[in-house]
Parts: C-alpha cells; structure tokens; sequence
C-alpha cells in the first residue's frame, strides 16, 4: 500500500467518523431494549422515507388496514434508522389529520420508546446510527364531531416549528409521510353539518 493510498484511506475513514458521531453508551443504554441490528423479516411493509439524510422510517405495521371508526384504537409500530449527524433537540410525531389536513390527533408522545426520548435535550441525537429502532404506539381515533369520512395517519421528525424536509418517500407536503389512509364511516352530510357550526 502506497503511502498516499494509505493516507487517503485514514482520511476516509476519519471524515466517516466525524458525519455520524456515536452517542455516548450512557445515553444510549435506556434505549437498548428498542434497538436492533437490522429490520425483522417479520415487519409487514418495509419502506424507505428519509427525512433530511439524517433518520429515516425503514418499516412499519399498522393494524386495522382500510376502516377505523371514531373511538376505535389503532396500533402503529414504526421502524427508524438514523443514518446522519442530528443535533440536540430533534424529536418525532405522529399525527391524525381530517380530509382537509388539518390535524385531529396528536401523539407524539405515545409509546414506551417515546417516552425514552421525549423531553430528554439530546432527543433523536441519542440514537446510535445504523441501529434500527421499534417504535410502538397506540393511537384512538377521536370522537365523531371532528372526524372527516376519512382520515390520514403521518409521522416526521420535528424540532420546536421546524420539521426535517422528506427527501425520499411519500409526504403530505408538510415534511409528514403518510403511513395508512383509513375510512371512519362517518356520513359526509354529518361533518357538513358540524362545518357549518
């Protein structure tokens, strides 16, 4: 090996170290019963959504498929991987929107795995890059008055009013993928009723 290969080589490998730095193994050991070394072959859709070449959702299982009605529960396990340098702050949500978009659930917090990083400084920065992380959620479809005949489930990454921009996969335009459109069976002249209101 030639000195400049060699030399070449150690600057790879160094400019590989700096863009994902591992966090610190006290950081990372309240979120080790969440992470694993690759995706589970059991995982229903994989997928590949990259918010910002920074965390991406590689899988996820949603359950029921098609219809959720108001007050009916809904199980969301979603599978994330950071890939890239994140700083301090950045967190992540899952939300339920009406027709129009407009947000009727908010559950950024729901979930064991939430919680291990809600509230905490270092938020998403805390994941060691290149594990993959379960995400598991239990969400109810809110009451009849403030659901359209359908709804919309999405996730993203945020931090305070600014959300990672999708840069791969499918996004609502708001730098939210969409995970599952779900039927409420819920009349449209009832909702026209309740807009009217």
């Amino acid at each position: 090996m030639t000195r400049l290969t060699l030399t070449l080589h150690c600057l790879a490998l160094a400019s590989a170290c700096a863009c994902t730095p591992a966090s610190p193994p006290e950081k990372q050991e309240d979120l080790a019963p969440f992470a694993q070394d690759r995706l589970g072959d059991d995982v229903k859709t994989t997928t590949f959504v990259d918010f910002g070449g920074k965390v991406q959702i590689v899988g996820y299982d949603v359950s029921p498929e098609g219809t959720a009605r108001p007050g009916d529960a809904i199980h969301l396990t979603l599978y994330w991987k950071r890939s890239g340098q994140l700083e301090p702050g950045w967190g992540l949500f899952t939300h339920l929107e009406d027709e129009r978009g407009r947000q009727i659930g908010n559950f950024d917090r729901e979930g064991a795995f939430r919680g291990a990083i809600a509230g905490k400084p270092e938020g998403l920065a805390r994941l060691e890059a290149g594990k993959v992380y379960t995400d598991e959620q239990n969400l109810t479809v809110p009451k009849a008055d403030v659901v359209s005949p359908s709804i919309t489930l999405v996730a993203g990454v945020w931090n305070d009013a600014t959300r990672l921009p999708i840069v791969s996969g499918p996004t609502d335009g708001h730098d939210a993928t969409i995970i599952a459109h779900f039927a409420t069976l819920v009349p449209r002249r009832a909702v026209a009723l309740l807009d009217k209101k």
